[in-house]
């Protein structure tokens, strides 16, 4: 039996060019398509939906609700949706303890329903980065456009460090990032 996985990412341009990079070298019969996915209409009906740090774009709840709702179409029945997300608990006075990673954030005012967050991510080795905006919106929030849109189950996961990652850095390295996650996963059932 065949999984049918729907992936949404943010940055479709440069994600889809090296997919179809690699497709060509290994054909897995795969179907790439670019779109808003508030305005993408019916692509399918799948078993699971992956989305990288895309819900954090939404700047009201409204938005949020739009998102979660047009996820929730493409899933069938028992069907499982896989957040990466900014972490939503996480507060400015420790978003410098990230810089080390290569991930910088910046606001403004202070953390209420609306507001933007600029995101920089930074290649270390090649001096490159990339800035986007984002905006807070609380759990309370999402757990409510995530009800409202038919999912159940929700489930926040923390993140860790892998083996590998902790023989190369050392432990102390990852401290900060245990203790003040700047991502949040988040699983759910339709």
């Amino acid at each position: 039996m065949a999984l049918h996985v729907w992936l949404v990412w943010i940055f479709p341009q440069k994600c889809i060019k090296l997919a179809r990079l690699e497709e060509a070298s290994v054909p897995l019969e795969i179907e790439y398509i670019i779109g808003d996915v508030m305005e993408i209409g019916s692509i399918g009906s799948f078993d699971l939906v992956v989305v990288s740090y895309l819900l954090n774009c939404a700047s009201t709840k409204e938005q949020l609700l739009e998102m979660c709702q047009a996820i929730a179409i493409h899933l069938k029945p028992g069907g499982r949706f896989v957040s990466l997300n900014n972490n939503l608990e996480l507060l400015p006075e420790f978003y410098d303890k990230h810089e080390k990673y290569g991930i910088a954030r910046r606001c403004a005012d202070s953390l209420k329903e609306g507001t933007p967050i600029t995101l920089t991510l930074s290649i270390p080795d090649d001096g490159e980065s990339i800035s986007i905006d984002n905006y807070y919106l609380s759990k309370a929030t999402y757990e409510w456009a995530l009800m409202s849109a038919g999912f159940k189950e929700i489930h926040w996961h923390h993140p860790t460090v892998s083996p590998k990652g902790i023989e190369k850095f050392g432990s102390e390295f990852w401290q900060d990032y245990i203790d003040y996650p700047d991502m949040i996963g988040i699983t759910c059932l339709k």
